[in-house]
């Protein structure tokens, strides 16, 4: 099989002070695609030069960050919709909601911004990379009108199990960063606890409980809310389906070897052979699975065909 390598499926590139040497540092650790996210129009500029001198493998997705939707008036609504017919942009990104902005632009017309955005996604058959921080109600909301008419990833939420379970069930792809890298954070907990199921028969599971309990399922906790045992399996797989790595870099400089430890945290938790706590992978069959996983993944998310050689 070709080695797909790895994909930083969410990262503001211009934002480095030197987009050269941002991405050979990131090939040297086995990133070959980068997806680079408009947070407003000052950006795609900077983007289409680096695409053309740089980064053929660079993917732009244009869109405009809910900290900038002041900006977003009529005229770069044509500008927007120009843009969309330019073979040079693969996504609309970034796009969301953000309660931390409503003293800039309130929730509702946050909405209806993003109304939009999934609208014009949905019509083009573009992928949509989504942001939203304390407004998973209203985001999900909005999105069970679009299922099965929208291609999502939702980057750089820190979700439980419930959260999860709804973005992935209505056809969402879930990006990952730094937070699954602490084992400690809401994410990070919530995907061990669903993972673990996949080792845990029905028999085992059911020894631990009777009466109620069994009638209802077992109950798997995440610290942050619990699923059934039975549910958790679901999933997990679904989770697996729709796993996408990334650094939402933003010009602060990333730990050492981020992506690196990134991928083997990653493959840690969905069981692809590397030892708990991120350490060295056991073989390479293990880091070769997992990429082609994330490249499937990758390619769906896309809509694209996979082209590896079996």
């Amino acid at each position: 099989m070709n080695k797909p390598g790895l994909a930083d499926t969410h990262l503001h590139l211009q934002a480095a002070p030197s987009a050269r040497a941002y991405t050979a540092l990131a090939r040297a650790q086995g990133v070959q695609r980068f997806y680079c996210m408009c947070a407003g129009f000052a950006d795609l500029k900077a983007l289409l030069q680096l695409k053309c001198s740089l980064e053929p493998e660079l993917k732009i997705f244009m869109g405009c960050h809910p900290a900038y939707l002041p900006l977003f008036d009529d005229k770069a609504q044509q500008e927007f919709e120009a843009c969309l017919r330019s073979s040079f942009i693969s996504g609309i990104g970034e796009v969301g909601l953000d309660g931390r902005f409503i003293d800039k632009t309130p929730l509702g017309a946050q909405l209806s911004f993003l109304k939009y955005f999934l609208d014009t996604a949905s019509a083009l058959d573009l992928p949509v990379s989504l942001h939203c921080v304390k407004a998973h109600n209203e985001m999900l909301s909005l999105l069970k009108t679009y299922q099965g008419r929208l291609r999502f990833c939702l980057h750089g939420a820190n979700l439980s199990a419930e959260l999860l379970e709804q973005y992935l069930r209505l056809g969402g792809y879930v990006g990952v960063g730094a937070l699954i890298l602490n084992p400690h954070t809401r994410l990070s907990r919530t995907i061990a606890a669903l993972l673990q199921t996949k080792a845990q028969t029905k028999a085992e599971a059911q020894e631990h409980i009777t009466g109620k309990e069994q009638q209802e399922g077992v109950r798997l906790c995440t610290g942050d809310g619990a699923v059934s045992v039975s549910r958790a399996a679901e999933v997990s797989a679904l989770l697996l389906q729709r796993l996408l790595l990334e650094s939402d870099f933003d010009g602060r400089p990333l730990p050492e070897h981020y992506y690196l430890c990134l991928k083997q945290r990653a493959a840690a938790l969905l069981g692809f052979g590397a030892a708990a706590g991120g350490e060295a992978f056991k073989n390479h069959t293990a880091e070769a699975l997992l990429e082609a996983q994330l490249y499937q993944n990758e390619r769906d998310f896309l809509n694209e065909q996979v082209l590896l050689c079996n």
